[in-house]
């Protein structure tokens, strides 16, 4: 129950942003225009003040909103920002991975480019033989990867699943991948050739960006945010531009 009341407090102040959003990107609330107060947008969405102070607070700390004093909160001007799309290039990887590898060797530095342990740290000798017992033990334990089509139980499990949810697949077309990167892969190699220009966020995983230099292919950078996403507009400036 506790959970239940937690996200409808949330959805609450959530239905506050949204609608504080709508107005502002449809002009009703144009930048530098004062808000209306707690006490009013209370009473006009059937909400708490505590609701609209959480909501008003949340558009602040992502800078939609400006607390004035003794003035209450209004549109914070923006800029339009500007979104340069960079051309298609080829992935070169490693030379990037080297330039970021490639460091003095002194001991007081922290190699923060390279997730690799310290070998001489007392620890690690303990760790990996425990990795191997663990190893040993999970060696018959059908939960670790396996090649495609994948494991017969799990694929006729799978089949079952789109029946329930009413998009029915027949075994036969169902493909449980060797983890996601594979998936990426055979989708690349059935839908591509190589220098083809494949659009990736900005910044994306580099595993991603491996498989791409490894397929010959160019890599059109597209801006994102944690928040947001990808960039839209900027990924229409890049299809109207090449051939993605």
């Amino acid at each position: 129950m506790g959970t239940d009341l937690y996200r409808a407090k949330q959805s609450k102040y959530q239905s506050v942003i949204d609608y504080l959003r709508n107005a502002i990107e449809s002009g009703v609330f144009q930048s530098g225009d004062k808000l209306p107060s707690i006490r009013q947008l209370s009473e006009q969405l059937s909400v708490s003040k505590n609701t609209v102070i959480r909501a008003y607070q949340e558009l602040e700390a992502i800078g939609v909103l400006e607390a004035v004093s003794k003035s209450g909160y209004r549109v914070l001007a923006t800029i339009e920002e500007k979104i340069e799309t960079v051309a298609p290039s080829e992935v070169d990887l490693l030379g990037v991975c080297k330039e970021i590898l490639s460091y003095p060797d002194y001991r007081e530095l922290l190699p923060t480019g390279s997730a690799h342990p310290c070998i001489d740290a007392p620890a690690i000798r303990s760790l990996y033989a425990e990795i191997g017992r663990q190893s040993r033990q999970q060696a018959n334990i059908v939960s670790h990867y396996q090649l495609p089509p994948g494991e017969p139980l799990l694929v006729k499990q799978l089949a079952k699943l789109t029946q329930e949810l009413g998009t029915p697949a027949p075994i036969n077309e169902l493909l449980v991948t060797h983890g996601a990167q594979q998936a990426i892969s055979l989708a690349l190699r059935a839908t591509t050739q190589p220098g083809d220009i494949i659009a990736v966020e900005s910044p994306c995983y580099f595993g991603t960006l491996l498989l791409l230099e490894s397929l010959g292919l160019q890599a059109v950078e597209i801006p994102s945010c944690p928040r947001d996403g990808i960039k839209i507009n900027a990924l229409k400036e890049a299809i109207s531009r090449w051939d993605i």
